[in-house]
């Protein structure tokens, strides 16, 4: 099939950057490519998720999107978003933006100022105290200079931008203490709102318009097409027999291999890998751990798998897909550089290119599947740790993506072993495809800013 230049550009550098989803991406020209292969690693559609935080690489794009009221600094962090939802609770939407209920958005103003102040101290707590704790509850495993930068520069920027909207709410606080208008002015924004899916909903498919001076309620961004239309049409004909047969989805699903040119003789990084360890750690790209049910300790073991042991290509196979832009609205903040000289000059050099970044299309996909092929000894290492029945807690990381045998994990970090295809007559191995209504995103196409300008 034909496709958009932008996907032809995604699909044709997928290979050089599939392992570097989190940690810095492929040089593109003008533009960078971000990947993020697994649903745990996407952008669930769901309201307080579906946000895309301008400029952040790490901590902006995958599961790394903050949810209502989950901690955003470290396993002693603060959630500050309960604030922002009742405060939007009160706005009828089909009055304008006119205030139902204005004690009840004083005491959330006040909430929010209050946390803001906890915050505040926790940001400076977290980058000194707290670092690996915060970077664990990221879905991170260790610390190095890179995710540190990364990290402070996150919460720099959004401490920022707080400060902005903590201003606003106390400005509208004060004028509502002073006897002013419970209606708010047209193009009163609060740059940042969580707000709810039918609404979300609305703007996709074209239904709310937004206006050049958003109110409170406008969303952050719109995507250029309704995907909830879209997405519905792939899950409710995604074939109801996978993976137990999956005859009619290999006939029908899209599918693209991106071969290594003398893989066997190459390195990690002659691959287009950054480095041979795992971006989160120091375990390698597949890797396995066995817990030891009585003494509760966790043993965890490297497969070798070299340069050597991938063997030339990746398959790369989804049911429906589709190339959006993403559209911002007047909340909008400009390069960066320019409009945070400040935060941009004290940045460190390792990430100050990952700050200029500006996400402009993103790939929506559903039902995917990788494929790839290994040595005879990688391919029955893995097997081994596929197979083993000795424990009921053994997990797996191949490419990012943590499988376990461990039946109740809660987790929606960890998938199932029975999603791993392994098929000895060609050593290869199956990422299956997950039918769980949930598009994901797959990548996505960013311009990078003139530090200059």
């Amino acid at each position: 099939m034909s496709l958009p230049d932008s996907t032809d550009q995604m699909y044709l550098a997928y290979g050089k950057c599939i392992n570097e989803s989190l940690v810095g991406g492929t040089s593109l020209g003008s533009d960078r490519l971000h990947i993020a292969p697994l649903s745990y690693q996407a952008i669930p559609l769901r309201s307080t998720t579906n946000e895309f935080y301008q400029n952040y690489n790490i901590y902006a794009f995958g599961n790394n999107i903050p949810r209502d009221d989950e901690p955003l600094l470290s396993s002693s962090g603060l959630g500050y978003f309960t604030a922002y939802t009742t405060y939007l609770a009160n706005i009828d939407l089909s009055k304008g933006v006119k205030l139902q209920n204005p004690q009840a958005v004083q005491d959330a103003q006040a909430d929010v100022l209050d946390k803001e102040k906890q915050r505040s101290k926790a940001v400076k707590d977290a980058t000194e105290s707290y670092k690996d704790d915060y970077l664990s509850s990221r879905g991170a495993n260790s610390i190095d200079a890179v995710n540190n930068a990364n990290a402070r520069w996150t919460e720099l920027l959004n401490e920022e931008e707080q400060k902005g909207i903590i201003a606003q709410l106390q400005d509208f606080r004060d004028r509502l203490a002073k006897g002013a208008s419970q209606t708010l002015a047209e193009g009163y924004n609060m740059q940042a709102v969580i707000i709810d899916p039918d609404t979300v909903k609305q703007v996709v498919s074209g239904q709310l318009t937004a206006t050049p001076t958003p109110s409170l309620c406008e969303p952050l961004y719109a995507l250029g097409a309704d995907l909830d239309s879209v997405a519905s049409q792939w899950v409710t004909s995604f074939p109801a027999a996978y993976p137990n047969d999956r005859t009619e989805y290999l006939q029908k699903a899209h599918s693209f291999e991106f071969s290594f040119e003398d893989a066997a003789t190459s390195t990690w990084a002659d691959l287009g890998f950054s480095t041979s360890t795992h971006h989160s750690g120091s375990s390698g790209w597949i890797f396995w751990n066995h817990t030891d049910e009585t003494t509760n300790t966790t043993t965890t073991t490297n497969v070798d798998v070299t340069g050597s042991d991938i063997q030339g290509k990746i398959t790369l196979r989804m049911w429906g897909h589709q190339v959006l832009d993403i559209n911002y609205g007047a909340w909008y903040n400009g390069n960066p550089a320019a409009t945070f000289k400040d935060l941009y000059a004290s940045a460190d050099d390792s990430v100050k290119k990952n700050i200029l970044e500006q996400f402009k299309k993103v790939l929506f996909a559903y039902g995917v599947e990788i494929t790839f092929k290994l040595s005879k000894s990688a391919w029955d290492t893995v097997h081994q740790v596929r197979t083993d029945t000795s424990t009921s807690n053994n997990s797996m990381s191949i490419f990012g993506c943590i499988y376990s045998n461990d039946s109740s994990s809660s987790s929606s970090n960890t998938t199932s072993f029975d999603s791993l295809k392994l098929t000895s007559s060609d050593n290869s191995v199956t990422m299956l495809a997950v039918n769980d209504g949930v598009p994901l995103v797959l990548g996505a196409i960013a311009s990078v800013f003139d530090a200059g300008t």
